[in-house]
C-alpha cells in the first residue's frame, strides 16, 4: 500500500512538471533602443532569450534553460502590459512585457535608463548575449560606479573624482510615484463608480493608486557619476 501512495506521488510531481514545461515558451528579443534622460539612443541589436511560464520569466538559451541571469516573478497585467520584477543581467528590475509578447521594456530598479526590445522570429544565436559571469558574451554596461568614474590621466597627473550629478527620474517626474495606475477590486460589479482627483494623473478617474516608481525606488531621482 505504501509503495503504491509513493508511486501515485511520483507520477503527480511528473505530470506537474511536464504541465509546466508544456506550458512555458521561450522567444528572441533583439534590443532596438536605450530610452534615458527621456533621450532616445539606437540600440545594439544584441539578443536575449527570455522563457515565460505561469510563475514568471528568465533570460535563458535557445531550449529554454536559465543563463542564470536570475528569475522576475509575474506581479500582473494592466492596460495590456505583463509586469514582471526580479533579478536580472543588469540586477534588480521590471520588465514589461506586451500581452502579444511582441515588445519588451526593461526597466531598472535604481536607474533611470529603459531597454527596448522587439521580438524576432528567426536568429542564428543559441544563447542569451548578456550572460552574468560569462565574458565572453557580456559587454560593458553602460552605467559606471564610483570607482570606474575616477580619470586615469596617463600623463602622470594626480586621479580626480567624477562629480555626483543628482537628476530628477525621467519616469515619474520627481514624484517617487509609478505614473501608472493600480485599482482596487470592484465589489459592486460596475454600478458603482467612485471618482476622485489624481494630482499624479492631473484629472478626475475611477478610485485608484500609485505604487513606487519602479525606476528610481521612490527617491524621485537618479543619481550618477559625471
Amino acid at each position: 500500500m505504501l509503495q503504491r501512495k509513493h508511486f501515485f506521488i511520483f507520477l503527480l510531481c511528473y505530470f506537474l512538471f511536464v504541465f509546466n514545461i508544456g506550458y512555458s515558451q521561450t522567444y528572441y528579443y533583439k534590443q532596438i533602443k536605450v530610452i534615458q534622460e527621456q533621450i532616445e539612443k539606437v540600440g545594439n541589436e544584441t539578443g536575449q532569450f527570455i522563457t515565460f511560464n505561469p510563475k514568471g520569466c528568465y533570460d535563458s538559451d535557445k531550449e529554454g534553460i536559465s543563463v542564470g541571469n536570475g528569475f522576475l516573478k509575474y506581479i500582473k497585467t494592466e492596460n495590456n502590459i505583463r509586469i514582471y520584477k526580479g533579478d536580472s543581467f543588469w540586477g534588480e528590475a521590471y520588465y514589461y512585457v506586451s500581452t502579444d509578447f511582441k515588445r519588451i521594456n526593461i526597466s531598472l530598479q535604481n536607474e533611470a535608463k529603459i531597454y527596448v526590445y522587439t521580438k524576432e522570429y528567426s536568429t542564428n544565436r543559441t544563447t542569451s548575449y548578456y550572460v552574468k559571469n560569462n565574458t565572453i558574451n557580456t559587454i560593458p554596461i553602460t552605467t559606471t560606479s564610483p570607482l570606474e568614474t575616477i580619470s586615469n590621466i596617463s600623463n602622470g597627473q594626480e586621479m580626480e573624482h567624477s562629480k555626483l550629478v543628482r537628476t530628477t527620474c525621467s519616469f515619474c517626474k520627481g514624484t517617487g510615484l509609478n505614473p501608472l495606475k493600480t485599482y482596487g477590486p470592484d465589489y459592486t460589479g460596475g454600478s458603482v463608480i467612485t471618482l476622485q482627483y489624481c494630482e499624479i494623473c492631473g484629472k478626475m478617474d475611477k478610485y485608484h493608486q500609485h505604487e513606487t516608481c519602479p525606476s528610481c525606488g521612490g527617491k524621485g531621482y537618479t543619481e550618477s557619476y559625471k
